[in-house]
């Protein structure tokens, strides 16, 4: 379907205000993409508004195709009351194609704006989700930086005390042990200290 309004005829909501492709002279040359020149168009039967030709003494018209490539944007219609001249359908064959590019630069405009609207959405989103997942992230690994020092704090205090006791051991009772008790008494406390400083490490 095709809106439109020109001139002396501006009703929106007309009879030509929307026309089927391929119903009329401006829904076949749509249909076509061929320009329609007619100077005799009070009797060439084709226009859903004759009474309003009739009414305003138009008798011709001429119907333009707006084209980019093999694209239709639009129609430029236009009626006069005195015959066109190979002069003025040139002119306004110039003019049609200025429309057409006036249109598509609108139109790709829009898309444009459209596209930066929606990239301006999703970017949005993506930065909420960014941050949920950094919040989410942060909560994480203060979990695990709370996890290993309760980790670290519960596995040192037995180390400490296993140290403790193999020390006050080769200190007050080294003398009554062979060399063996004693050797497995300095293993358990260089163990502890081995041990003390990879927990700490965690």
């Amino acid at each position: 379907l095709l809106r439109a309004s020109a001139g002396l005829y501006s009703e929106l909501d007309g009879p030509e205000a929307r026309i089927p492709v391929g119903f009329s002279t401006i829904g076949r040359v749509v249909e076509r993409r061929k320009i329609s020149i007619n100077n005799d168009v009070r009797n060439d039967g084709e226009s859903v508004n004759a009474e309003w030709l009739k009414h305003e003494e138009v008798t011709s018209s001429g119907i333009y195709p707006l084209l980019i490539g093999d694209r239709v944007v639009g129609v430029l219609a236009v009626y006069g009351k005195q015959p066109f001249s190979e002069a003025v359908a040139s002119e306004l064959a110039l003019a049609s194609k200025v429309f057409a590019q006036f249109i598509n630069r609108k139109q790709s405009e829009e898309k444009l704006r459209l596209a930066q609207d929606e990239l301006s959405r999703y970017t949005g989103k993506l930065e909420k989700l960014t941050e949920e997942r950094t919040s989410s992230l942060r909560e994480v690994v203060q979990q695990m930086e709370e996890f290993s020092y309760t980790i670290s704090h519960d596995l040192r205090a037995p180390v400490r005390a296993m140290q403790g006791y193999a020390n006050a051991l080769l200190e007050d009772y080294g003398e009554k042990l062979d060399q063996t008790g004693r050797e497995y008494l300095e293993r358990i406390s260089r163990s502890g200290d081995r041990m003390d400083r990879m927990i700490r490490e965690v």
